[in-house]
């Protein structure tokens, strides 16, 4: 007999507002999964819509909700034009990082290209470092509230996330 696999998608079509220098609107944007048996393999995460003009200001956070947490994304991108409408798929499995660079495809692995500023108040806050793979997941049970924090560190650059985010979780369910 092999592993029996469960999987769900799981999303927040709600509009994420990047605000200049602050944390995002809402903060943190919350997605809650239930009715998922078993315990997490594998979690991919995903940004729907993301317009910024400087994602090197951008710090992306997800948090189970078991507390476990990885960046998403941070310090990428350097430099203008920034991006338009981009869909972003975190994936460990990936075989891209985004770099200092403007990312110009759709799936990518965490990418942290600096140390994790400290986040605005509401985010978890422990000294770095913070989670570098999705996997920090795997083996916990994921029915909870997970939350996306969302902030930009810098002046003079503001942006949305105009379809929400989504999760996508297999699971070991007997």
């Amino acid at each position: 007999m092999g592993i029996r696999l469960c999987e769900g998608t799981f999303s927040n079509p709600e509009l994420i507002t990047i605000n200049d220098a602050a944390a995002a609107t809402p903060y943190p944007s919350t997605i809650t999964v239930s009715g998922l048996a078993g315990t997490i393999l594998k979690v991919t995460a995903t940004v729907h819509g993301l317009t910024h003009t400087y994602l090197a200001d951008l710090h992306l956070l997800l948090v189970g909700p078991n507390g476990q947490n990885v960046v998403l994304m941070d310090d990428v991108g350097n430099g203008n034009p920034g991006v338009v409408n981009a869909t972003y798929t975190f994936d460990d499995d990936s075989p891209n990082v985004m770099t200092n660079t403007i990312p110009t495809l759709d799936n990518y692995k965490p990418s942290n290209n600096g140390l994790l500023d400290n986040l605005p108040a509401g985010a978890p806050q422990q000294p770095p470092p913070y989670g570098t793979a999705l996997s920090v997941f795997n083996g916990t049970d994921p029915n909870g509230t997970w939350s996306l924090y969302v902030s930009d560190d810098a002046g003079a650059d503001v942006g949305t996330i105009n379809n929400g985010w989504s999760l996508h979780i297999i699971t070991d369910c007997g």
